[in-house]
């Protein structure tokens, strides 16, 4: 089954999750009053409560403050901690697949097109980082790899900022779950942080925002998360956050054209902005 959600079956996984998972979860997200799928054609369904005039669905251009990004970390870490190294994993949870099992099989499907796109985005990407795009895709695989020993627990695994939402009431709302995995947490970090915080703000706010993120998960799982833990994941899964843009810059064939190019362009500036800040591939030079 992990390979074909791989080639694109995102509606197993969101009718898995609205029908065994999102009861479980009190967070914020979209409530389901009826989600199916049947196997052989792989038609589905999901009907979902409607958000349209309580809520205002983030975009790339949202404001996201300081204090929406901390309830981010906050949804993100109440999710990650109520299944970390949970037993559920290998029982209710193990429908999903391992985030491993899951991106492997696009590696031949990516990576070409990961690669073009990052040339043509070039105008966006910092000078420094461009001029190592021959390493990028190695270092993306072995992002992908480290999931295979660290500590698993359940993502969301597609939390762009577009993929949020904020309530009347201003809490942070987390919609479409059609790529929920198993696998380590920073990679949902990473890729949340990145692309919905400017690059000034994110400057400023990371390390905050991550240590509040590991007190918050610690919280939650009971198990002891350290920041240096934390930063040293956020600095090696931010890869695959970029590959998944590098590809909708420039889809692979018979792939869709997913979203707008300005939208496209704007989170890779931020992630590849925040890759050379962090330096991620120097991150990998230790192991």
């Amino acid at each position: 089954m992990a390979n074909r959600i791989s080639i694109g079956l995102g509606a197993f996984g969101e009718v898995n999750f609205y029908n065994n998972v999102r009861s479980l979860l009190p967070i914020e997200a979209p409530k389901s009053y009826f989600a199916n799928i049947n196997a052989k054609t792989r038609n589905s369904i999901v009907m979902l409560e409607d958000l349209g005039h309580t809520t205002t669905f983030c975009t790339h251009t949202t404001d996201i403050t300081y204090d929406l990004a901390k309830k981010q970390m906050g949804v993100l870490a109440q999710l990650h901690g109520q299944f970390l190294e949970s037993s559920d994993l290998d029982g209710l949870l193990q429908i999903f697949p391992t985030w491993t099992d899951f991106f492997v099989p696009l590696e031949t499907l990516f990576k070409v097109p990961c690669d073009e796109g990052f040339a043509m985005a070039k105008d966006v990407i910092p000078s420094r980082l461009f001029s190592r795009r021959d390493a990028i895709w190695e270092a993306t695989l072995r992002s992908v790899e480290q999931h295979r020993h660290l500590p698993h627990t359940l993502n969301h695994g597609d939390v762009h900022l577009r993929n949020w939402y904020i309530t009347a009431d201003g809490k942070m709302g987390l919609n479409d779950w059609q790529n929920v995995i198993r696998g380590h947490w920073s990679r949902d970090v990473a890729y949340a942080l990145t692309t919905s915080l400017t690059i000034k703000n994110r400057r400023e706010w990371e390390q905050e925002l991550l240590r509040y993120y590991a007190e918050q998960l610690q919280a939650v799982s009971g198990k002891v998360v350290t920041f240096d833990e934390v930063w040293s994941n956020y600095r090696q899964q931010l890869f695959t956050a970029l590959a998944y843009w590098t590809i909708t810059i420039n889809p692979a064939p018979g792939m869709p054209d997913m979203q707008p190019r300005d939208v496209s362009v704007e989170f890779i500036k931020r992630i590849t902005a925040a890759m050379d800040d962090v330096d991620s591939l120097g991150s990998f030079e230790s192991l």
